[in-house]
């Protein structure tokens, strides 16, 4: 499922038991775009999902972020590590 802003957006998908942020696409990057991109799917998992868990995998799609930045991003929604073995691709984050 996709929610957009303008040409920015953010897609995530639901499972049995959790609630997937797949991809954040932001078009016009560093004017808070992306972080309402997530909050607007924070808010539908905290009132039509919450029963289930809030996850991403983090990894930098191109070179605008670096993955300890993207890190910081998401710890500052509220997310935190949760596996960060396979590092050199990336972390697995939860809400």
């Amino acid at each position: 499922m996709t929610l957009t802003i303008a040409d920015n957006f953010i897609q995530y998908s639901v499972e049995d038991d959790e609630l997937i942020i797949d991809l954040v696409k932001v078009n016009t990057p560093r004017q808070g775009i992306g972080s309402k991109l997530v909050q607007m799917v924070i808010d539908l998992w905290k009132s039509e999902y919450s029963d289930k868990k809030l996850t991403l995998w983090a990894y930098p799609q191109d070179d605008s972020i670096d993955l300890d930045s993207l890190i910081s991003f998401y710890e500052n929604l509220g997310f935190g590590i949760t596996d960060d073995s396979m590092r050199d691709c990336g972390v697995e984050m939860a809400y």
